[in-house]
């Protein structure tokens, strides 16, 4: 089986497909009732439709009400279809169940819950990641009913469209993108407006990982998604890498009908949907500027809401280790050339700040994954951190340093806490797929859990109803000692200025590179000067081997 944190960012670990067993509940809304399941852990609701299905002229536009089944039991059973999405890994890592019919939400409820009763519980709300083009909540690394019973909370999870049907924009045929950033703020709603039916208190934090991580900063940056949740939890959000403008998605949407053949608006909602690579944009009308940007600002003059924001100590490793794998990076020249291409006007400072901190690389993929980890994760995050704390608001940093220990047959995240390495333990969910934590990985799981609980319960992963139990206590951010919760086995502790040498030099570079990453034309000509370069290489390899 391939490392979990591969599967997680570009699909998820595996689809539910059985029936669930045990003892059923029976929950009646203004608009039908729904019946639930216990899985012994927790009960839960699968498949519950929070829009309209987005099919034939409703394709690639924003989400119209749900049909209500009124006088009738809707039985949520079964985990959703995935959304269309182009999967690449395989059986059994993708979906087996895929649907332009997706837009459907997941609760699980602690079991000790009754309809009708006097006991309520916070809500965490999460949204998955898979760079906008794959992913779902159907999957077993999100199940979460094991995290439903450790932390006496609700846990919410919902299909959102990706790839081309969820944001691509085209206003000639009336597309103006963001669909399924919509789909998430309708999600949000819906929990706003019914959550109380199955348990919810109202109080709701919205958490995410990578795509799901932009998702949250950008809910955060949006004026519309003001007032529909409380505190945010931001797990590996890619910062430095910015949402498209409406010039460069008008374009892309352009190019995409003209690979359909279509030239009419009728084409479009009959032809089978293709997937392409696709992320929200800056519309003006959801998001006004990149997330950053706008986040940056607001903690400067408003009100931010209390939020936890953290990385992984080795983000880029992932990323750069799919790109060895098209374009082996075995040579300083290449190593040069993408350095040059992410930093045409401070290649040189960079090169050696990099040499000077960790000395001349050995190894060109490992120093481009810390480049890369630092300059799009954990610096500019770090950046977020400071500028918060010095607006005098709530926000809580921290590192996850723990690989894939538990996992006998992982790959090279074996011993490296990777991009999504968090996920198995913030879910506690490897023994769906035969895995078992050792019991330091519980523990960890354990107190990362218990944060992540105590913030819907208070707004401070310090205080819960049970306090921070044997775990340390987690200070707020400061700017002057940088300390974050460093979670590591066999228990996380505070660390202080984590990597603020090479963070203080890339804040004079600044985060903005919209320039390069925002315009799909130059990121297609860089890929094209990479494979020439590789052939090049290669055949300079090959003469001088005769």
């Amino acid at each position: 089986m391939k490392s979990v944190l591969l599967l997680q960012i570009f699909c998820c670990v595996i689809a539910i497909s059985t029936q669930l067993e045990g003892a059923s509940v029976t929950v009646d809304l203004p608009f039908g009732s729904i019946k639930g399941y216990s899985n012994g852990d927790s009960w839960q609701f699968y498949g519950i439709p929070f829009a309209a299905p987005p099919v034939g002229d409703l394709r690639w536009q924003p989400p119209t009400d749900f049909i209500p089944w009124t006088g009738s039991t809707l039985d949520a059973n079964y985990p959703p279809p995935a959304c269309i999405q182009n999967c690449q890994l395989g059986m059994p890592a993708c979906a087996a169940n895929m649907s332009e019919d997706c837009l459907y939400l997941n609760i699980f409820i602690p079991i000790s819950w009754t309809p009708g009763s006097n006991m309520t519980y916070d809500v965490l709300l999460f949204i998955y990641g898979g760079s906008f083009i794959e992913g779902t909540s159907g999957c077993l690394l999100y199940d979460s009913k094991f995290f439903t019973k450790f932390t006496d909370t609700i846990i919410v999870t919902f299909n959102y469209r990706v790839g081309a049907l969820g944001f691509l924009r085209n206003p000639a045929y009336n597309i103006d993108g963001n669909m399924g950033f919509i789909d998430q703020r309708v999600a949000m709603q819906w929990v706003n407006n019914y959550i109380s039916y199955f348990g919810g208190n109202g109080k709701i934090t919205l958490f995410g990982e990578s795509a799901g991580a932009i998702s949250v900063g950008a809910h955060l940056a949006s004026p519309l998604s003001t007032g529909l949740f409380r505190n945010a939890i931001v797990e590996s959000d890619p910062w430095t890498i910015p949402l498209r403008s409406t010039i460069n998605a008008d374009v892309l949407g352009e190019e995409f009908f003209l690979e359909l053949d279509c030239i009419t608006k009728r084409c479009i909602f009959d032809k089978t949907s293709e997937e392409i690579l696709s992320a929200p944009i800056i519309d003006n009308i959801n998001l006004l500027d990149q997330p950053l940007a706008t986040l940056l600002e607001k903690a400067k003059t408003s009100a931010f809401l209390p939020v936890i924001i953290g990385t992984t100590t080795n983000e880029g490793l992932l990323f750069i280790e799919r790109l060895n794998r098209i374009s082996p990076v075995k040579g300083e020249a290449l190593y040069n050339a993408m350095l040059l291409f992410v930093f045409p006007y401070h290649f040189e400072s960079v090169v050696n700040t990099y040499n000077s901190l960790y000395g001349v690389p050995t190894n060109y993929v490992d120093r481009l994954s810390l480049i890369a980890g630092d300059y799009v994760f954990l610096c500019p995050t770090r950046k977020l951190l400071a500028t918060i704390s010095d607006g005098e608001q709530y926000a809580w940093g921290y590192l996850w340093n723990r690989g894939e220990t538990y996992n006998a047959s992982s790959t090279f995240c074996y011993n490296i806490p990777c991009h999504g390495s968090e996920l198995p333990y913030v879910f506690g969910t490897p023994s769906l797929w035969d895995q078992q934590f050792t019991p330091n990985d519980l523990n960890l799981s354990r107190q990362i859990q218990t944060y992540w609980r105590n913030m819907a319960y208070s707004s401070d992963p310090n205080m819960g109803s049970g306090g921070t139990g044997v775990y340390p206590a987690w200070p707020r951010y400061e700017t002057r000692t940088g300390v974050e919760m460093f979670f590591d086995e066999p228990i996380g502790r505070l660390s202080y200025n984590y990597s603020d040498r090479v963070c203080d030099f890339l804040d004079t570079i600044g985060y903005d590179r919209s320039d390069i990453f925002g315009n799909s034309s130059v990121i297609r000509s860089f890929l094209l000067m990479v494979v020439v370069a590789v052939v090049l290489i290669g055949l300079i390899n090959s003469i001088s081997s005769y």
